[in-house]
């Protein structure tokens, strides 16, 4: 009896668990540089899909959040005028701008919204996402976003 229990316990220890499946990765997988390079690429390593790494499946989080913040980024960058407009017109006119800012509040939802609601914007920020994401994979270390300067 103490002895069966001993080896039902030994079937939990983490190297008992773990074992089968790191001998079990391929090559790539047991020679990569770094545990974080390792992590990023496990997708791609497990199911032998060289495609995965740096494809289009892109996770809720990355569709939901990640991607809309670089839309966003770039959509104020690019409205940047009528940002600093209502900014201005805030500032100039205190508690009063609910009133008096409606003009240029319009003029900035209107920019903005026509960025958000473009499907071609959402693929140019897309495309920017799986970039970054593809360099992070590869190296490991973050980028910072660089600003998007509009040509004037």
């Amino acid at each position: 009896m103490h002895r069966e229990l001993h080896l039902k316990m030994r079937k939990n220890f983490f190297t008992v668990r773990v074992t089968t499946y790191w001998n079990g990765l391929p090559r790539e997988g047991v020679e990569c540089p770094s545990l974080e390079i390792l992590k990023n690429n496990l997708d791609a390593i497990l199911w032998d899909d060289p495609v995965c790494a740096e494809n289009s499946k892109l996770r809720h989080v990355e569709k939901d959040v990640l991607i809309p913040q670089i839309m966003r980024d770039r959509a104020k960058e690019l409205c940047s005028d009528k940002v600093q407009a209502f900014t201005k017109c805030c500032q100039e006119t205190g508690l009063l701008m609910v009133v008096k800012c409606r003009q240029e509040n319009t003029a900035l939802k209107d920019c903005l919204v026509g960025y958000y609601s473009d499907p071609s914007f959402y693929e140019e920020c897309k495309a920017e996402y799986l970039k970054q994401r593809e360099e992070y994979r590869a190296t490991g270390i973050k980028k910072k976003r660089q600003k998007f300067t509009p040509n004037v």
